[in-house]
């Protein structure tokens, strides 16, 4: 029996899962994500619960990138078409709920 925070093949899983939604998610937001506010974000890393029901995507912006409050908008409003690309790219019985985090660099 292994205690939270060590490894087994369920913190294996976690990192393997949140790995490719990591790659997903960027491609994601490279090729399909059409917004200009949204052009040249970058997801440095992705934070997977142990239930998998959310996914903590951490954003950056690029410079000359519209405020900060409007991207937030804008990454609202392009989550459920995301979260669709990112259910049919990998196959989970449940596909996460995504919470955008948008970091200052």
């Amino acid at each position: 029996m292994t205690r939270a925070g060590e490894d087994g093949p369920a913190a294996h899983r976690i990192a393997r899962l949140t790995e490719l939604l990591h790659d997903e998610l960027r491609a994601i937001f490279r090729d399909d994500v059409s917004d200009p506010a949204l052009a040249g974000l970058e997801i440095p890393a992705v934070v997977l619960s142990v239930d998998y029901r959310h996914l903590r995507v951490h954003c950056t912006l690029p410079p000359g990138a519209p405020a900060r409050r409007e991207v937030a908008r804008r990454l609202e409003r392009a989550k459920p078409f995301v979260r669709a690309r990112l259910a049919d790219a990998v196959d989970m019985k449940r596909t996460p709920d995504l919470d955008f985090v948008i970091d200052v660099v």
